[in-house]
């Protein structure tokens, strides 16, 4: 645009136009501020305009890294903006994330990070800061209560003695239990706080902070403080909320999934032990306590628990059999082969698997390409993947269809986030396609580096509202020696 070369960036266009609706409302509303967000394509801040004395920004850290604080490497980029927007205003505020969007009740560390962040803001001079938490929950998750509690003191106090008040508030509200509440806490801390690759408020997933070893230390802590709570005691049913917390992100493991061949890593449970849990998970739910804003229990943004256990139950389907695969991967071994159940596939328009006479493994997923812009996506969770993995799926036309042209979907691989994101798109052309047999259409490639998902979208091409979509494979790239 060449308003947006003139001014500098896409953030000196929006608060130029902010600044003209500001002037308007303070002729009729004087002493009446209004805000705006330093957000996606506005987060870096403007270089040649200014904001009026009645703007407030509102700077959104959506996509940083919740393992280490602002002033590390890996959050440089966020720290510049935060440091550009508070050296030309005064009226600097900030949305923080402490949450987990994608799979909240998972184990989520980083109270550290929180801390110094929350100090960081007071130092540049942030007046107003809002940590975005999620109260869908109630009290299920990672030490939400300390957390909920911690916070509400620290956005007042931001020089609050963090690690007095932990020791108090464990013994406090763990009783007998405090110490080994204390341990468990604390190790999940270290090693988020050392994990390798970034951890974002979208997690599907642990393995890439949390290793087995970890884990196993964790489960011994938290057995101990079971032993020395006593039975029906509040400290008890406390310290059965965190049980409960650790379990969920224990059955969510890529190690219990077709996914462990990405790292070639074994199971961190017993397939008895996966059923034993998943077979009380919603029963233990139910019984959770609420918080006072309580509206429903959501265990994912916008969904709740019961569709989000559905979701696990696709998670862990077992992998279909290796039967009538295409000619391209007749000599690839099985560990460098994966085959997503189709039980994986989140549809938009809620259809799934129908039979078809073409298809030698019978049963492929009708996608409806109408009205929906995500019509298909695929949850990927950041993993430890030494190798980067091809994508492929398996397409053909509807035997009604009978003049498709054009590009008729676009696919690839979005990396969860908004302004730094990640994303690939691969036109779905008509030519490649047919109603005779099902096509592998290429989708790129992923290397596993953050969250993300597979998607299929519309094109808004009305000689195509349906496709039929067949498997979807990952194949090993291997390294070249």
């Amino acid at each position: 645009m060449a308003a947006e070369k003139r001014l500098g960036n896409r953030a000196d266009l929006n608060i130029a136009f902010v600044n003209k609706v500001a002037a308007i409302v303070e002729k009729s509303f004087p002493g009446i501020a209004l805000e705006t967000f330093a957000y996606q394509f506005t987060l870096e801040s403007p270089r040649t305009v200014r904001p009026a004395r009645n703007v407030k920004i509102r700077v959104c850290l959506i996509e940083a890294n919740a393992a280490r604080p602002m002033e590390d490497a890996s959050n440089m980029a966020y720290y510049n903006c935060i440091k550009g927007w508070c050296a030309i205003s005064d009226n600097v505020n900030i949305w923080n994330y402490v949450v987990n969007f994608t799979n909240a009740p998972m184990a989520h560390a980083g109270i550290a990070t929180i801390v110094k962040d929350l100090r960081l803001f007071q130092r540049f001079g942030v007046k107003d800061i809002f940590c975005e938490d999620f109260g869908g929950c109630g009290h299920l998750g990672w030490f939400v209560v300390y957390r909920y509690n911690l916070l509400t003191r620290m956005m007042v106090n931001p020089n609050l003695d963090e690690q007095s008040y932990r020791l108090q508030f464990f013994h406090e509200y763990y009783g007998p239990s405090a110490e080994q509440m204390l341990n468990l806490f604390n190790l999940f801390e270290t090693a988020m706080g050392s994990a390798p690759k970034a951890t974002t408020c979208y997690q599907f997933d642990t393995s890439h902070w949390l290793n087995a070893q970890t884990l196993a230390k964790g489960d011994n802590f938290l057995a101990q403080a079971e032993s020395q709570a006593t039975p029906g005691s509040n400290y008890a049913k406390r310290v059965a909320l965190i049980r409960l917390a650790f379990d969920w992100t224990k059955i969510w493991r890529h190690e219990n999934t077709v996914l462990h061949k990405v790292t070639q890593t074994q199971k961190v449970v017993s397939d008895e032990w996966i059923k034993n849990i998943r077979a009380g998970l919603e029963e233990r739910i139910k019984n959770t306590p609420r918080t006072p804003g309580w509206i429903g229990f959501y265990t994912r943004l916008g969904m709740k628990y019961q569709d989000h256990l559905k979701i696990l139950d696709g998670y862990l389907a077992p992998e279909p059999p290796f039967e009538h695969l295409p000619e391209q991967f007749k000599n690839v071994q099985q560990d460098d082969l994966i085959i997503l159940p189709q039980a994986r596939y989140s549809v938009a328009s809620g259809q799934k698997e129908v039979k078809d006479y073409k298809m030698p493994a019978d049963e492929v997923t009708r996608l409806s390409l109408y009205g929906y812009t995500w019509a298909m996506r695929v949850d990927l969770p950041t993993l430890l993947a030494n190798n980067k993995w091809d994508i492929f799926v398996e397409m053909r036309f509807p035997d009604k269809i009978s003049a498709p042209g054009g590009i008729v979907a676009k696919a690839g691989v979005y990396a969860y986030g908004t302004n730094f994101a990640i994303k690939t798109e691969f036109p779905v052309n008509a030519d490649i396609l047919s109603k005779e047999h099902y096509t592998l259409v290429s989708l790129g490639s992923t290397d596993f580096s953050r969250d993300g998902q597979i998607y299929i979208a519309a094109n808004k091409n009305s000689t195509v509202p349906e496709l039929l979509i067949g498997r979807i494979f990952l194949r090993r790239i291997k390294q070249q020696k």
